[in-house]
């Protein structure tokens, strides 16, 4: 527990530093200690957790950090971070990462270029060109 009185800002510092060092489960013990204090977690906050999450491979805590949000949903940039470590693993995980391009469809968040991009580069190189077509037919919707 933190003393004395800390902004959203410092929180989300301190966040990122125990994100960076691995300590995901301090990351997120230090956003409910947010919600305690009246302190609302922004989007930035959560994104560096799922970001660090990412970094380490830890993509079900990525996953469960995202739908954990409270304060606020998930933005484009969080859904494409954990849908591209799924794309551009050695041995891509296809179904996962359309799995949130439709949870994303699902939270009305509108799937970027990046989005698009990711997952055409994945159904390449799996060899899926019908699947690529259909993305990109779908981004030019």
């Amino acid at each position: 527990k933190m003393g004395g009185r800390m902004g959203a800002y410092a929180y989300t510092s301190l966040v990122q530093s125990f994100a960076n060092e691995g300590q995901l489960g301090r990351s997120m013990e230090l956003v409910e200690e947010m919600r305690g204090n009246g302190i609302q977690a922004n989007v930035i906050t959560y994104g560096v957790v799922v970001n660090a999450a990412v970094r380490a491979g830890l993509l079900r805590q990525a996953r469960g950090v995202m739908d954990a949000m409270k304060d606020v949903s998930p933005n484009a940039t969080m859904y494409n971070m954990l849908l591209r470590a799924h794309a551009e693993k050695q041995d891509p995980d296809l179904q996962a990462a359309f799995e949130l391009l439709h949870d994303m469809h699902l939270a009305r968040v509108q799937p970027s270029a990046v989005t698009y991009n990711t997952l055409m580069a994945a159904c390449v190189r799996m060899g899926d060109l019908a699947g690529a077509v259909h993305l990109f037919q779908r981004m030019a919707e």
